[in-house]
């Protein structure tokens, strides 16, 4: 399998930077980090974070986050305040605020 670099940098604290490896079907990217499967939609620009207990989709074009708690059946959803995507030569770079109990600005990397 090919491999894949993950960073997740959060009010600039790093918060994952990872290698994993990875496969594109239907122009999805899909790869697994800390027992984690990772999601991210190239044709929409859709991150999905799925573990044993939640659900997270990060829907940028919609502005919109949803997170699931699954063995409760609970969904909340929390607004995208801003937010860019680059996109070139198998580099994603998406950075991106949401205001939750505080202002958070969140910068993904994904190199593939």
């Amino acid at each position: 399998m090919k491999a894949l670099k993950f960073k997740l940098i959060s009010n600039k604290e790093v918060l994952i930077d990872e290698e994993s490896t990875y496969y594109i079907k239907d122009n999805v990217i899909n790869f697994k980090i800390n027992n984690e499967l990772y999601n991210y939609n190239l044709e929409n620009n859709i991150l999905i974070k799925t573990n044993k207990e939640s659900k997270i989709t990060i829907d940028f074009e919609n502005y919109n986050i949803i997170i699931e708690i699954l063995n409760n059946n609970l969904m909340f959803n929390m607004e995208i305040l801003e937010y860019t995507i680059h996109i070139e030569n198998n580099k994603i770079s998406i950075k991106y605020k949401y205001l939750g109990e505080e202002e958070t600005q969140n910068n993904i990397f994904i190199e593939y």
